[in-house]
């Protein structure tokens, strides 16, 4: 939803503004004709197809709405930082969804690698995106429309849990956390797997304690037994210069 990013060299009609108004207060059916308003009177905008797309989504007329955003996408391909993509696979879940409730227990929206890392590369769509580009993406489309998507919502659950794992893997394990318990909160449907998730990053968690406090230490430990022996380094004055006294009488 474009609430309030104008269009660059554009001004943004009094009725689309007002249609933005009434999807944040959920007057969906008057947003649409705000919207239409707009598209009969100045055709080819795209925030007016970018609105209508999302109006349509909440409204539920799924048809409409990938109609639109797919529209709008055509009119501006870098629309929403070039995240759009995200945006028309998440309807493409709602209509799945309809078809079958129990979709999101056996697919997510976006399917990632099992051991997916920065490096990975992501097919989405017939679509190939660096993790960058996914994380980027998501959290794009979520800080947009978890302004008027609340709890609880099995897609905004799935997007959540992916950028958990997502985030977890390639940046901070304790984020990803955080975001595992923000998909419980909008009802993520696969409990089993969320508890999957959540015990293997808090393992992550206190592997890395226990590394930290214990293997790290004997690491160097060890390193410095190895260069003790080496004669790298002497624990006292008078060992060195025994040690130097015995090295010149082997060069003699």
């Amino acid at each position: 939803m474009r609430t309030g990013r104008l269009e660059p060299g554009n001004d943004f009609p009094p009725k689309e503004a007002a249609g933005v108004e009434d999807v944040l207060r959920g007057n969906y059916e008057l947003a649409i004709s705000n919207f239409k308003g707009v598209e009969a009177e100045s055709p080819g905008r795209y925030s007016t197809a970018a609105n209508l797309g999302t109006a349509y989504e909440l409204q539920g007329n799924l048809d409409e709405a990938l109609k639109w955003i797919t529209e709008g996408i055509r009119r501006n391909p870098e629309s929403h930082e070039g995240t759009e993509w995200l945006h028309v696979e998440i309807i493409k879940t709602r209509m799945n969804l309809k078809k079958d409730p129990a979709y999101l227990l056996q697919h997510r929206v976006i399917d990632l690698p099992e051991d997916v890392s920065r490096k990975s590369e992501i097919w989405i769509g017939g679509n190939k995106y660096t993790a960058a580009q996914v994380e980027k993406a998501l959290l794009y489309q979520l800080e947009e429309r978890m302004v008027f998507v609340k709890p609880q919502d099995p897609v905004v659950a799935d997007l959540l849990f992916t950028f958990g794992v997502l985030d977890g893997r390639t940046s901070v394990v304790e984020s990803g956390l955080k975001l595992f318990q923000m998909a419980a909160d909008y009802g993520f449907q696969d409990s089993a797997l969320l508890a999957r998730k959540i015990n293997q990053f808090e393992w992550l968690i206190r592997f890395r304690m226990i590394w930290q406090f214990v293997g790290i230490p004997a690491v160097i430990l060890l390193f410095l037994r190895f260069a003790y022996r080496k004669k790298w380094f002497f624990l006292t004055r008078k060992a060195y210069q025994e040690h130097l006294l015995k090295k010149s009488r082997s060069h003699c």
